[in-house]
């Protein structure tokens, strides 16, 4: 419908900036997430204990608070890989993105997702991404293009995602590389214009909005 404008969520792109390959630890996969069922962490955990079969130095560092810690501590102590996965808790957004630049691929394996601002972020520091193809999560990654989506509640797929992109380190390269050029369709200023665009075609046609209530004003008003 051309009556229809979607503006997503933005990233202020002033506040990252890619960190540089040597800043990552071999082997550390970084997911920040609230710890809850929508964010899929379960798989993330059966992906990882797949991994390891492989790749013994690969890690999890999870960043974020939420009500299944203790469940996700427990399954991770049941696939005997307790000690490869770093619970970090709730941390402040300028510290968590810090940690994440030591990650060398982000992933979260989300059932159920907005936009996800925060593979915007990932993105905007430079780390390769994998996520999962609900809901606009494809807004964000283009798979193969920007990063890696995969079907969600499927740790296998997980795996083969993130060994991926660390047997192909020109290929994950790329894909970081194309993200940050199309980061900017997501910065703040783009998205301001876009809204304030939107405003102004209605106000020039006389149009109201009815999800918000909000009118264009009076001329004069």
């Amino acid at each position: 419908n051309e009556r229809i404008e979607i503006v997503p969520n933005g990233v202020d792109r002033s506040r990252f900036s890619p960190r540089p390959r040597s800043q990552a630890v071999q082997g550390r996969i970084v997911t920040i997430a609230r710890l809850s069922w929508e964010k899929g962490l379960p798989d993330l955990l059966d992906a990882l204990a797949l991994i390891r079969k492989t790749h013994a130095h690969a890690h999890l560092v999870l960043i974020g608070g939420g009500a299944l810690r203790e469940e996700l501590e427990q399954q991770a102590i049941k696939l005997g890989i307790r000690d490869a996965v770093d619970f970090r808790g709730t941390l402040p957004n300028a510290e968590a993105m810090e940690l994440a630049k030591t990650g060398e691929v982000f992933v979260c394996p989300s059932l159920a997702e907005g936009l996800g601002i925060v593979f915007l972020e990932a993105q905007a520091l430079g780390l390769p991404v994998v996520g999962t193809r609900v809901g606009g999560i494809p807004d964000v990654i283009e798979h193969e293009q920007t990063g890696l989506l995969v079907a969600p509640h499927d740790p296998d797929a997980i795996a083969r995602a993130i060994t991926r992109l660390w047997q192909d380190v020109s290929f994950a390269d790329a894909l970081v590389a194309r993200a940050l050029t199309r980061l900017e369709r997501f910065n703040w200023p783009v998205i301001v214009e876009r809204v304030a665009a939107c405003y102004e075609q209605l106000r020039a046609s006389r149009t109201f909005l009815i999800a918000t209530g909000i009118y264009p004003p009076e001329p004069g008003g």
